[in-house]
């Protein structure tokens, strides 16, 4: 299979990921170098991977050289298996944890920056029905969990129906543009995992990273920190969104990013999801109060 897809001499074949039904993510040592290999299951389209790093192939963003995403390595249609260059450095995640939330936030604004405006007409957009269905879900996991949970999410939740987020023109958006996903790979972002690769407006990421970052770098940095980085972030990339479509995908993001506590369930879980609802309702809250203005 890895020779079909144009790996040859593969060797050394080391598990990754497995999401059962859908794909698994192996690492490869083929010709002394490392290749991440994707296999699909036929539910899942590699057609539509393989045609977005051709995409960016061709935009000069995949060249492994930041910014970039991985370098396309092999594509085999017939067993539904891709194949890029592995990229080295550490993660928005690791960054954070390490007290460099700061450069987090650059690599974050900079490579939303650098593919600001790429279409991608062949993948499904994502519309305000699918995330509100998405939301939905997160709303009764939240209250399954604890009904004050519950109670706020649907506040929050609410608010979110009450009007629509607008923002810009639909282009090509990460889907799930986390800490984890973007790589400090020397003097600028490398970007991971495109499986929920969509088309959407430039606020959909940008507001999944901020709050990502709310949710994530609380853990370990203070608040006065936080604040700092998602200031470095927008302003990175405000003449890119509209401030109150921002708002609206955040706060929708902030209930997502409440939910992974119930399901998780660290230490303080209840607490920490509260503070993130009450950070969406503040966002709704803003917004509210400009529309009304």
């Amino acid at each position: 299979m890895l020779a079909a897809a144009g790996v040859s001499e593969a060797s050394g074949v080391e598990l990754l990921q497995h999401h059962p039904g859908r794909r698994c993510v192996f690492v490869v040592w083929a010709k002394g170098r490392r290749v991440v290999v994707k296999v699909f299951s036929a539910s899942e389209d590699a057609g539509l991977q393989a045609r977005l790093y051709e995409l960016l192939e061709a935009r000069g963003l995949a060249s492994g050289r930041p910014p970039t995403v991985p370098a396309p390595a092999g594509y085999a249609p017939g067993h539904l298996l891709i194949a890029n260059e592995w990229l080295v450095g550490p993660s928005g995640s690791d960054l954070i944890d390490a007290g460099r939330v700061n450069l987090a936030a650059h690599l974050a604004a900079t490579w939303l920056r650098a593919s600001a405006g790429i279409r991608a007409d062949f993948l499904p957009v994502c519309n305000l029905g699918r995330l509100l269905t998405r939301a939905e879900r997160h709303r009764r996991a939240l209250a399954g969990a604890d009904a004050a949970l519950g109670a706020e999410a649907r506040r929050c939740l609410d608010a979110l129906r009450s009007r629509s987020p607008g923002g810009g023109a639909l282009t090509l958006r990460h889907g799930s543009y986390y800490g984890r996903h973007v790589l400090d790979v020397g003097g600028g972002p490398g970007v991971l995992d495109w499986d929920e690769a969509c088309q959407g407006p430039i606020e959909l990421d940008a507001g999944d990273w901020l709050a990502w970052l709310e949710r994530h770098a609380g853990r370990t940095q203070p608040p006065e920190r936080v604040k700092e980085a998602a200031a470095i972030f927008r302003q990175g990339i405000a003449d890119l969104v509209e401030d109150e479509a921002l708002r609206w995908f955040q706060a929708q993001s902030l209930l997502k990013q409440a939910e992974y506590f119930v399901r998780k369930m660290p230490t303080g879980w209840r607490d920490r999801a509260a503070a993130l609802l009450a950070g969406a309702q503040n966002l709704n809250a803003r917004t509210a109060g400009r529309l009304g203005a």
